[in-house]
């Protein structure tokens, strides 16, 4: 692990890229996050799913939140064939992480976007996207939208990648390796 850590020390475009999410976590104040959201923070029935052990919501970047999830979900992912044997190789598990991983980052933005819409349709003033330049009375209001979100929804799925990244990074290389 000495090597790697020491490769990741010595990467300028990682440190750079990493200094820059610190950058956002600290500067961003986009939504009301979660701050420790993993798999074991959502309770989930086939009616209802919540949210628990809220101790460290904070405002912040919302790609934190959504990378941090999504490490969870790949970490497990790779640590299963410490679990597999040979009547089990945990391949259906790996196979059922990663359609969980597709399907949450395609609900989350199905969702997000559905919200950003029905807001968007409305005369909302205090939106970063007011309906008045982006509603459906405005000038080609209709593809500003999906401009919009578009391009927001790209840098979101960057920042998440990243923060995801940064969260696996955390959880192998671990504090022991900090100066």
């Amino acid at each position: 692990l000495d090597a790697a850590v020491a490769g990741l020390k010595s990467d300028l475009d990682a440190r750079i890229a990493i200094s820059n999410l610190k950058h956002k976590f600290c500067c961003s104040t986009e939504a009301f996050l979660h701050g420790d959201l993993h798999t074991g923070s959502v309770m989930a029935t086939p009616s209802s799913t919540i949210v628990i052990d809220p101790e460290f919501a904070f405002y912040g970047p919302m790609a934190f939140d959504t990378g941090s999830f999504l490490a969870n979900l790949v970490m497990a992912f790779f640590a299963q064939p410490g679990h597999a044997t040979t009547s089990d190789p945990r391949v259906s598990q790996q196979q059922w992480l990663l359609q969980c991983i597709q399907e949450t980052w395609e609900m989350f933005c199905s969702k997000f976007l559905a919200l950003w819409s029905a807001g968007a349709a409305t005369d909302q003033t205090n939106s970063a996207y007011p309906a008045l330049l982006f509603g459906p009375s405005a000038v080609d209001g209709t593809v500003a939208t999906e401009l919009a979100q578009k391009a927001f929804m790209a840098q979101l799925f960057q920042d998440t990648m990243g923060f995801m990244g940064c969260e696996i990074i955390r959880r192998i290389v671990g504090i022991a390796h900090n100066e």
